[in-house]
């Protein structure tokens, strides 16, 4: 209710209760105080709701930016561990369901489902609880392993080699020392001794191989560092892409994400919707669609891994004859429906209703705390049937 709609009603009210209570009798002072509690009652109705649904979008919007923070500073652990040469395959996998948990929770915000929203920023933030400490023993581990290797592939090789030698050469004082004193002639010895002391060397050498291989310097090879984004048919095969649809249809396609940079990352695929008005990514230009972002996955990829998944989506629209033209209801993506009011296609002059769905690969930048366009994107040329 408006200021001026509140007052007018204030007056109006005051109007009709103290004509009311004067027909019988009723004092100034009685009807004043009730009209004052039945007013007190009216703008309980009116402002409790709402402050009690701003208190649960605060709750809502809490949730999910404490989450976000969390997987965050999971992903920067988890980073520090590979960095250590820890094994992070568990705790990637962890980090995954909880970012997925997030973009679902982000996904309830924008449609107004605030308790989901809220719920399901919770259950990423307790999935990552005691995720520090994980962290902490895993690089514990790392670091004794380390330690353990130091020994067993530097300093026992190396005093390895040099006992191997010194047993050598004692044999050989020995049977020497033997050949001596049975009267045979030196110089059958001699004729072996060059033998032998190649196979102490051939020995000793075996035995320091491991830290030999450590301490070598081989000449370095420049690998390029690169990400990767694929897009497979329903057989997981680039092939079969789904290119005409029907309205509610199932359709399934397999999103690719594979990581070559040297160190584990973070990446956000952004699904978006363009028809032939709207401007679609750049290769050229290498920038990334100005259209909004109906849903975003969250994704943690360790440095050589990757990370697949299927998509299944639909789309529920409506055909307008007297403008020729669809209106799209939804989207629904593995089974969110991600809302498409607006979202139009008009007749092209190619003969079909015709719409691109895209999917942005954005990349967590550590250092600006935000993400970056990672400028690469694949997606789908979609024929809509009426």
């Amino acid at each position: 209710m408006r200021i001026n709609e509140w007052f007018a009603f204030n007056y109006l009210f005051k109007k009709l209760l103290f004509l009311r209570y004067s027909v019988y009798g009723e004092s100034k002072m009685r009807i004043e105080w009730y009209r004052q509690t039945i007013l007190l009652l009216t703008l309980c109705f009116i402002i409790v709701p709402s402050l009690v649904s701003a208190s649960v979008m605060d709750d809502a919007i809490s949730a999910i930016s404490v989450a976000k923070i969390q997987l965050v500073n999971a992903y920067e652990l988890t980073l520090q561990l590979e960095q250590t040469g820890g094994n992070i395959t568990e705790l990637t996998l962890t980090l995954n369901e909880a970012g997925l948990l997030l973009s679902n929770a982000e996904h309830a915000y924008s449609i107004g489902d605030l308790d989901a929203a809220k719920n399901l920023a919770i259950q990423s933030q307790n999935l990552l609880e005691g995720f520090a400490d994980k962290a902490g023993a895993l690089k514990e581990e790392a670091s004794q392993q380390a330690a353990n290797d130091f020994w067993f592939k530097i300093i026992y090789p190396i005093f390895g080699s040099f006992a191997v030698i010194a047993v050598g050469f004692a044999v050989w004082y020995l049977l020497k020392r033997k050949y001596d004193a049975s009267g045979v002639i030196e110089n059958d010895l001699k004729n072996y001794r060059i033998v032998f002391i190649v196979v102490i060397l051939l020995a000793a050498l075996f035995v320091a191989s491991p830290a030999i291989q450590k301490v070598l310097v081989y000449p370095s090879v420049q690998s390029a560092s690169f990400s990767e984004l694929w897009l497979l048919g329903p057989e997981k095969k680039a092939e079969n892409y789904t290119s005409s649809i029907s309205r509610n249809e199932n359709y399934t396609v397999y999103l690719g994400v594979a990581n070559q940079l040297g160190s584990c990352a973070y990446y956000r695929v952004d699904v978006k919707l363009c028809n032939a008005t709207q401007q679609p990514p750049s290769s050229f230009n290498r920038t990334a669609s100005t259209q909004p972002s109906l849903y975003s996955m969250n994704l943690i990829v360790p440095d050589k891994g990757n990370l697949e998944m299927p998509l299944s989506f639909s789309f529920n629209y409506t055909f307008d004859e007297m403008l020729y033209q669809i209106n799209f209801v939804d989207l629904t993506l593995n089974g969110l429906p991600l809302n498409l009011e607006g979202y139009t296609v008009a007749w092209t002059p190619q003969g079909a209703f015709s719409v691109d769905l895209i999917f942005e690969l954005w990349i967590y930048n550590s250092a600006t705390n935000v993400f970056d366009y990672h400028e690469r994107y694949v997606g789908l040329h979609i024929n809509i049937g009426e």
